[in-house]
């Protein structure tokens, strides 16, 4: 059917309709591909799979996706979709959480295993340094709960005495300043990965700081959700450059 209208409709009116195509196309990447519309449907962070994902901006998520994370340890203030999502990409994991009913909420779509232990402060004293209890170094700091700014000093203390290798900042253009505490006393490569995420009508940024001793191994070709599926043919090629 799809052919037969591309026939039958003169090019001037093909020409006016291609913005709108290309809008609509564009509409439907982020409705279904990455799985937006099921998210802001169900309150829910999963992609279009029905698979848990963390509640960052979908570059981020699609970074994180093509890391392979198996030997990494995590340490996450704020339980949610995001546990879960660690929980089958990380070799252990402690997640922290203030609110008694979310806690409630996530804790029963976890499985009970040894790799996993999540606690419950309500104070905010006990929430920000419960980090500090755990006496480790964890690969990687996820900052994504309540108070923020705390946790940052908390997780930088950590680093100090333990090390680590990653921090991962959600909603970072909300905290400027804590974001510049970090760029300042760390001196790691930041990145900001802007743009639309899981359930919310807005963007956002979720920035990374990774540890310049650090290399995280990739377990896939990079590649985005609706990519077009192409190598370039000027991409690095011996024979060719050879010729330059």
């Amino acid at each position: 059917m799809r052919e037969i209208l591309k026939m039958i409709i003169p090019k001037s009116l093909k020409k006016t309709l291609e913005p709108y195509r290309k809008q609509w196309r564009n509409f439907k990447i982020l409705a279904f591909e990455y799985g937006q519309w099921r998210t802001i449907k169900n309150w829910e962070c999963v992609d279009k799979d029905g698979k848990p994902i963390p509640w960052f901006t979908y570059p981020a998520i699609e970074y994180l996706n093509h890391l392979d994370l198996s030997d990494c340890s995590v340490f996450e203030y704020g339980l949610g979709f995001s546990t879960l999502f660690w929980l089958q990409r990380v070799k252990d994991l402690v997640s922290v959480e203030n609110d008694r009913i979310w806690y409630k909420t996530i804790s029963e779509k976890i499985e009970e295993s040894a790799r996993i232990k999540y606690l419950f402060f309500e104070n905010p004293k006990g929430y920000v340094n419960s980090l500090l209890l755990q006496n480790k170094k964890f690969d990687i700091y996820v900052i994504d709960g309540r108070w923020r700014g705390e946790c940052a000093k908390v997780v930088l203390n950590n680093i100090t005495q333990y090390g680590g290798d990653m921090i991962i900042f959600d909603n970072s253009d909300w905290y400027p300043r804590s974001i510049e505490f970090l760029r300042n006393n760390l001196n790691w490569v930041e990145v900001g990965f802007h743009g639309f995420g899981p359930i919310a009508d807005f963007t956002t940024t979720t920035t990374i700081f990774v540890n310049r001793s650090c290399i995280f191994k990739y377990k896939s070709y990079l590649k985005s959700v609706a990519c077009m599926n192409q190598i370039s043919e000027d991409d690095l090629i011996e024979d060719k450059l050879n010729d330059i």
